[in-house]
């Protein structure tokens, strides 16, 4: 499961873990965020500590969120399918390149990939209740469709800012979960020093949303090399804070 911060992964965790409790004892669910540093960075002796402690039989589901920021987890998730079949994990992380090349190769056919986006605006207009399902529910609804557009385009679609009517804790919403996306998911997950110029290139993209851009270009403004450039526009949209679209795109 991937996808940004605050978009929902977690209470997507903690659905699961409702659905499962009906037919699963509560001692074969484990539920890990790895944002909790008292976890720290070693899975198998979080893994280890949890058979001590609990006494478990039957299938037990795993559930890591955040695990982006442990390097090559993916093989020590295969050796543990590769030993004992009957265990489930459940996984999040606030990155696009979740899965490594190699690993993900090597557990092909063993996953299933869920991407976990901020609200469509289809579905903010279902969480206000406004019915679009006809053209004349549209016709008749249109003031209201109008109004939510306008919050949609300036404030985005997490789930949180959505249910917030206050429009000044939704701004420092806003801007918390952009500094805790900059900070954790790009320049501590890729040991960035020159955190200054990263920030003013997200910053940059946030502010021409649509525009055109190049490398080169982008190298001038911040008076950087043209790969590090790159190298940072490739860390920022990994984090999904911003996407882009190619010139030649359907």
């Amino acid at each position: 499961m991937e996808g940004a911060r605050r978009s929902g992964k977690t209470t997507l965790m903690h659905q699961t873990i409702t659905d499962l409790l009906p037919t699963t004892e509560k001692s074969n669910i484990c539920y890990i965020n790895l944002d909790d540093v008292r976890f720290g960075h070693d899975l198998e002796k979080i893994h280890n500590a949890y058979l001590e402690l609990t006494d478990t039989k039957g299938k037990i589901y795993f559930l890591i969120d955040e695990i982006q920021n442990i390097p090559l987890w993916e093989k020590w998730v295969k050796s543990k399918y590769d030993k004992d079949r009957n265990i489930k994990f459940i996984i999040s992380g606030s990155t696009s390149s979740l899965l490594s090349k190699e690993y993900g190769y090597l557990l092909s056919g063993r996953y299933f990939r869920i991407s976990v986006m901020p609200l469509s605006f289809a579905e903010i207009l279902e969480f206000r209740k406004i019915d679009i399902s006809t053209k004349v529910s549209i016709i008749k609804n249109k003031t209201q469709i109008r109004k939510v557009l306008s919050e949609y385009l300036e404030f985005g679609g997490f789930p949180e800012v959505v249910l917030e009517d206050n429009e000044n804790i939704r701004r420092e919403r806003l801007k918390t979960y952009f500094e805790s996306i900059l900070l954790k998911d790009v320049i501590l997950k890729n040991n960035i020093r020159n955190t200054d110029k990263i920030e003013n290139l997200a910053y940059y993209f946030l502010s021409n949303v649509s525009s055109q851009y190049n490398y080169s270009k982008l190298a001038k403004v911040l008076n950087i090399s043209t790969l590090a450039a790159e190298s940072y526009f490739s860390y920022i949209k990994d984090s999904f804070l911003i996407d882009s679209t190619t010139i030649f795109s359907y």
